[in-house]
């Protein structure tokens, strides 16, 4: 085969590995969005069926859920489950004695991370804590090689005498019931664990050399092993004058006598993520029982909180082949913490690819996470997984998010200006998002050339700048290593001295000389130029401030490092001048700087009704006294305390009928209104109403003639004056035999006359009937009265049956049922009526 023929298939087939290489990366990035919204979308709703499941389960939840609606209600379910919202148990706390740190610290992590108030959590597990004393610690006083020393440690119930020899050995005098000098470790004192209750000192030292100054540090190390451990606090003061010292040792989150690490871990890193100095005394116990809590990742929390290049190489070696991590609480959770401390510290260039690709590859098919070792919850693993891999928000989760405090991240603080003299720090080359200030790290917890940009000078060089101590280097050139070439003014220049406020200007120094210090530079000769404190962009502060940035020289210092480049603050933190800090709300009162913070509220920090667990009464709501809160929305008040308010229009309806009828009653009185009264049996133009005015006549009733006229001047004519008689009235004519009416009781058959005369015979004196008024359709039938002179004593009278007469009448086109006793009437009428007219 022909060597071009070769090249070409070595060629294609380098492409083809390629193109499938980067198709498999690729496939990766594609399906992974799909997979992480299946995730977020189980999610949901596996917590709302499980009401968030329990205060640890809660805990991570409203971590992985913070970037989503569901943020409140999470949070809501997480405070529910707290006693008194301080503390919090397993399931649930009913009473503070059921509370337990490891839940708490969880749950005040996921608070903080969303901004909610725990300043009370924090409190609580703050007074949990107790002496860790599976631990030695030791001072050490320091001075100059060469001289001598003698130092007086005074303390609660005892006085320890040392000396300080040329060689820097100790030698205790007499005897010491807290301080101990071995002969392997006689360059430090030991206390003794009984004395760890004591946390103030005061060390007086007697230089040989009086113009020279001591130094105090304190040291631990595990009993069982010689690695020993420095605390960056360090004191020095002037021979002959007195250090006061005051310090934790070393504490722990504790439980029935027992120190929990896992709980002390989550809760020191959340305390350094917030910035709160604390975190500090749980330190020196998180660094010594790490061995044995192995089980715990200790290496993270430790990589957290103090960015130790040591603890992320342990962490990097434990991960396995495929990209996981597997410790108690199984791989799930234990990958998720590795990850937590590799992404949030950028000193590696961690392979997160290969993680996230297992993890996608290990996704159950409803979108869950689920292993099957010991200790897994999927709930748990699946919320923590997405808010460290795939989080919602920036800020929400370590993720791929990028950091906006490149300072914090690095080991530094950002600060007005940086002081090694006074603070023992230097600037390193990372922002501070954007605030204008420097970030400042400590010279001895740095790295000269990584750090600080500094260089070690060769034998025969001098440096050019400031020469400090760093962690890896005794002697750190910050500035240039330069050949000497003799003096200042060998070099035709001049020292200005920055102790009286001269300083050479720019571009006019000369570094190659060996006769400058720290405060001496050598310069052009007439540019050194005195600069008074404003021309250095400073300020002088009063008695009662203290400089927050760097103090330097001036001309008008009179000879004192008093010139503040930075800020004046008021001296003191802000709770010892009885302020609060508002970092995310706003001040009911004025707002000053403090040696801690720049917004220290002198009134009351005002924050989002949300955000201190409170809901706004809105509508028609009110809240409950005793649960108002202080927000900055009006109506905030405890959740679940806004009850509805009654209703009071009905008040307002009573009086409205009071006023109306009392009105009423007051015209009625005055004859105004004229109120009439219903008559029962009344038609409906009787109906009772309300007029104004005088009353109009009363009409009578309708079908009602008047009878005393002569047949043919009849026409209706009615009566004035009603009758209250339920029955029909009667003519108004006199009878002609006012003889009382004999009526007998109705019969259902038609009536028999017992006489001895044919009925033919019988002839009435009267028969009269009232004629119906002429244009109506009402019938009235009158009463019938028969007056009979019998022809023989044995004839009765005949007489109308003494029966109710009902009008027929017809009324809205309906007509009255006529009873059976008034149809047997009419026919006995008629039958008689045929017996006269015979006649």
């Amino acid at each position: 085969m022909k060597l071009e023929s070769k090249r070409g298939l070595l060629f294609l087939f380098m492409f083809l590995f390629l193109l499938i290489t980067l198709s498999s990366i690729f496939s990766v990035g594609i399906n992974a969005q799909p997979k992480v919204d299946k995730a977020y979308t189980w999610l949901k709703s596996q917590a709302s069926l499980s009401n968030y499941g329990d205060s640890i389960q809660n805990s991570f939840v409203l971590l992985g859920l913070s970037g989503t609606s569901q943020k409140a209600a999470a949070k809501n379910s997480l405070l529910s489950k707290a006693y008194q919202r301080h503390c919090w148990s397993d399931k649930q706390a009913s009473q503070e004695s059921d509370c337990n740190v490891w839940p708490t610290t969880l749950a005040k992590f996921a608070l903080d991370n969303i901004g909610y108030d725990t300043s009370k959590i924090n409190s609580w597990l703050l007074d949990k804590a107790s002496t860790f004393k599976g631990i030695n610690w030791f001072f050490q006083v320091d001075i100059e090689r060469g001289l001598t020393a003698n130092c007086t440690i005074i303390y609660d119930g005892g006085v320890t005498n040392v000396t300080i020899n040329d060689d820097k050995t100790l030698t205790l005098k007499g005897t010491s019931n807290c301080f101990s000098v071995s002969d392997k470790d006689n360059y430090w004192l030991q206390l003794d664990s009984n004395c760890y209750d004591k946390k103030s000192f005061k060390v007086t030292c007697d230089i040989s050399d009086p113009t020279k100054i001591f130094k105090i540090n304190l040291l631990y190390k595990k009993p069982s092993n010689d690695i020993w451990h420095v605390v960056n606090e360090q004191w020095s003061e002037q021979s002959g004058h007195t250090s006061d010292i005051s310090f934790i040792y070393s504490e722990c989150l504790s439980e029935s006598g027992s120190c929990n690490y896992e709980a002390t871990s989550w809760f020191a890193y959340d305390l350094k993520d917030k910035q709160d100095s604390n975190y500090t005394r749980f330190l020196p116990y998180l660094t010594i029982a790490a061995d044995n809590n192995q089980g715990f990742l200790p290496d993270s929390f430790l990589y957290l909180i103090t960015s130790g290049q040591d603890y992320g190489n342990n962490l990097l070696n434990l991960e396995n082949v495929q990209g996981f991590w597997l410790a108690n609480h199984g791989q799930f959770y234990t990958t998720s913490l590795a990850a937590l401390g590799l992404l949030t510290n950028y000193n590696y260039d961690y392979n997160v690819s290969q993680t996230k690709e297992y993890l996608l590859s290990r996704q159950s098919t409803d979108g869950s996470w689920q292993c099957n070792e010991v200790g897994c919850d999927s709930l748990r693993d699946t919320a923590f997984i997405l808010w460290v891999f795939w989080p919602l928000t920036v800020g929400g989760g370590p993720g791929q998010n990028v950091t906006t405090n490149e300072c914090a991240d690095n080991g530094g603080t950002c600060e007005g200006g940086c002081d090694y003299d006074l603070y023992r720090t230097l600037p390193i080359n990372y922002s501070c998002a954007g605030s204008g200030n420097t970030c400042c790290k400590p010279a001895d917890q740095g790295y000269c050339v990584g750090d600080f940009g500094g260089s070690v000078c060769s034998e025969g060089q001098t440096c050019s700048g400031q020469t400090v101590e760093t962690a890896d280097e005794f002697a750190c050139c910050i500035g240039q290593c330069i050949t000497s070439a003799g003096t200042c003014s060998s070099q035709g220049g001049e020292l200005c001295d920055m102790k009286q406020g001269s300083y050479c200007e720019q571009g006019h120094e000369i570094f190659n000389v060996n006769d400058t210090t720290n405060t001496l530079s050598c310069c052009d000769a007439s540019y050194c130029v005195e600069k008074t404190c404003s021309d250095l962009q400073g300020r002088i502060c009063t008695s009662d401030q203290t400089c927050k940035g760097t103090l330097t020289w001036s001309s008008d210092s009179y000879s004192e490092k008093s010139c503040c480049v930075g800020d004046c603050v008021v001296s003191g933190t802000c709770s010892e001048n009885n302020g609060e800090t508002c970092e995310s709300g706003q001040c009911s009162g004025d707002t000053i700087k403090t040696e801690d913070t720049n917004q220290c509220c002198l009134g009351t920090c005002m924050k989002n009704c949300d955000t201190i667990g409170g809901e706004i009464c809105q509508g028609k709501s009110y809240c409950q006294a005793g649960h108002e809160l202080t927000a900055i929305e009006s109506g905030c008040c405890d959740s679940g305390y806004c009850s509805k308010k009654s209703s009071k229009a009905w008040i307002g309806i009573l009086f409205l009928i009071l006023f109306i009828g009392g009105l009423i009653f007051f015209l009625y009185k005055k004859g105004i209104i004229k109120i009439k009264k219903k008559s029962k049996g009344k038609g409906p133009s009787d109906i009772p109403g309300i007029g104004f005015g005088p009353r109009p006549p009363s009409r009578p009733p309708r079908g009602v003639p008047n009878m005393s006229r002569t047949p043919g001047q009849w026409q209706p004519h009615y009566q004035q004056q009603r009758s209250q008689s339920r029955y029909p009235l009667r003519p108004l004519t006199p009878q002609p035999v006012p003889r009382p009416v004999v009526r007998p009781r109705p019969i259902a058959r038609q009536p028999t006359l017992r006489t001895a005369a044919p009925l033919r015979q019988m002839r009435p004196t009267v028969v009269r009937r009232s004629k119906p008024a002429t244009g109506t359709r009402m019938q009235v039938l009158q009463p019938i009265v028969i007056h009979q002179q019998p022809a023989r004593s044995s004839v009765r009278s005949l007489t109308r049956p003494k029966t109710k007469t009902k009008v027929k009448t017809k009324t809205k086109g309906r007509v009255k049922k006529k009873t059976r006793t008034e149809e047997q009437l009419e026919k006995t009428l008629e039958k008689i009526k045929k017996l006269t007219s015979k006649k």
